[in-house]
């Protein structure tokens, strides 16, 4: 049943992905802009990819989230997107060490805001429901964020 669980979650976070602005990329595309040579399977675009990177974290918490039945598979997905988040902004340069890995650093970090900002929509709409599974960031992963964002905008003016 843990298997079907998981599952079920990766499928609500994959909808949540596509239902969000977060464009999709083809596996060219992506292998096009890596920096690492490393080759994606035609069959995964970005969209893929991202869900994929929140697996790791669902295998870590499957238990929590499973064994202790807190949450429903919508309320796992908001915990899962969120507690990436908030793995993230412990780090606090990570959304600018994401960019300086160039083109697709930089459409993972953003994809990583909007889906937090996706799941802070759910938790406003529902504050009962989720306020339970929001993982909250450290505030300086936004003025990592910034800085981030500033650095790529500097980078596009002097590229020329």
């Amino acid at each position: 049943m843990k298997f079907w669980f998981k599952a079920k979650v990766k499928e609500v976070i994959l909808a949540i992905i596509r239902r969000s602005s977060v464009e999709n990329h083809s596996a060219a595309y992506l292998n096009s802009i890596s920096l690492t040579g490393n080759r994606l399977p035609q069959h995964v675009d970005f969209h893929v990819l991202l869900c994929d990177s929140y697996r790791e974290c669902l295998d870590d918490y499957d238990a929590y989230l499973y064994k202790e039945k807190k949450f429903d598979k919508l309320q796992a997905a908001i915990f899962v997107i969120t507690k990436v988040f908030q793995h993230q902004s412990k780090n606090p340069n990570a959304h600018q060490e994401m960019r300086s890995a160039g083109k697709l650093g930089e459409l993972i970090s953003e994809a990583s805001i909007e889906m937090y900002s996706m799941a802070e929509a759910f938790l406003e709409e529902e504050p009962e429901m989720f306020k339970p599974a929001f993982n909250y960031p450290n505030s300086s992963t936004f003025e990592d964020i910034d800085k981030a964002r500033s650095r790529v905008k500097e980078d596009e003016r002097t590229a020329f």
